[in-house]
């Protein structure tokens, strides 16, 4: 048979935290990093067309670039003149990889600046098929030509 000892049972009980403050030292860690990060990786950007251009005044001239799937770069200037100017398609330099002649594209849009020195603000049109690439290299040369307002249309 069994014996029952009717003892009292131990009432110190041991309870490791130093797992709980690894965690807890983890986390504010990861806190005060990430709101370092926030701040360093944070850009100023201001909207290139829309709210900033009603309340009765005149729109800024722009130029827009619409890229096309078939590597055609569409040049349009908006809200200025620009004489012999009807909007213009460059076609790409080699139909069969549909790659663009970038030396083209920078001359049509330096020609376009010289017309227009006013001209500090331009929208990139790109499709769902444009290319990451092609998009990038339009905002690049847009930049390099004086433009300083960039933006990028949502598909």
């Amino acid at each position: 048979m069994m014996t029952v000892s009717k003892g009292k049972k131990d009432l110190n009980f041991e309870l490791n935290l130093l797992p709980v403050f690894d965690i807890l030292s983890c986390c504010i860690c990861f806190l005060l990093m990430s709101v370092a990060w926030i701040q360093i990786g944070s850009m100023n950007v201001n909207q290139a067309l829309g709210a900033k251009g009603q309340g009765g005044t005149e729109n800024a001239p722009a130029i827009w670039a619409y890229l096309n799937a078939d590597g055609q770069v569409i040049l349009d200037v908006k809200n200025a003149r620009v004489a012999n100017w009807m909007g213009e398609s460059i076609l790409p330099g080699n139909p069969n990889d549909k790659s663009v002649s970038w030396n083209i594209v920078s001359q049509r849009i330096q020609a376009i600046h010289n017309a227009v020195p006013e001209l500090k603000t331009a929208l990139v049109m790109p499709t769902s098929k444009s290319g990451y690439q092609d998009i990038v290299h339009v905002m690049d040369i847009l930049r390099q030509t004086g433009v300083s307002d960039v933006g990028i249309s949502p598909l």
